[in-house]
């Protein structure tokens, strides 16, 4: 994913390539700068800064939540068991079940949390960009 800023600080996520984000970057621009003229009554004024306005566009990252990267559910099922006095017995509980059987709860907790989080428009709308260049744009 790529993102733009028009501040170097805050970033709008545009589309899968560098481009998208530039042609992001410029339409917002533009509205702004009509905005501008509109405001000031010349349909040909200029920014104050000129025609030319530097953008920033980088590669970015969205946040995708994983419950199970973070929790070993199992071993917290066990730490319960015992900590409720049902002592060493309950601390293998889990011992020795396949990989596959632990990769496919982390898989459904993931999806539910995932619902969840969709059914209450709680998805993450955050992003990291980790570096960035800088576009010079010239308006029309």
């Amino acid at each position: 994913m790529w993102a733009y800023s028009l501040d170097e600080e805050y970033f709008s996520v545009a589309g899968e390539t560098i481009g998208s984000a530039i042609v992001a970057a410029t339409l917002e621009l533009q509205d702004r700068l009509d905005e501008y003229r509109k405001a000031k009554g010349n349909p040909d004024a200029m920014f104050p800064v000129g025609p030319e306005c530097t953008v920033y566009v980088g590669e970015c990252t969205e946040h995708k939540p994983k419950f199970s990267d973070y929790c070993d559910i199992l071993e917290t099922l066990e730490e319960q068991a015992v900590d409720d006095e049902f002592g060493d017995a309950a601390g293998d509980w889990f011992s020795g079940i396949p990989k596959e059987w632990v990769q496919e709860l982390n898989a459904a907790v993931d999806n539910i949390i995932s619902e969840w989080l969709t059914k209450h428009d709680l998805e993450p709308k955050f992003i990291k960009v980790d570096s960035w260049t800088e576009v010079v744009i010239t308006l029309k």
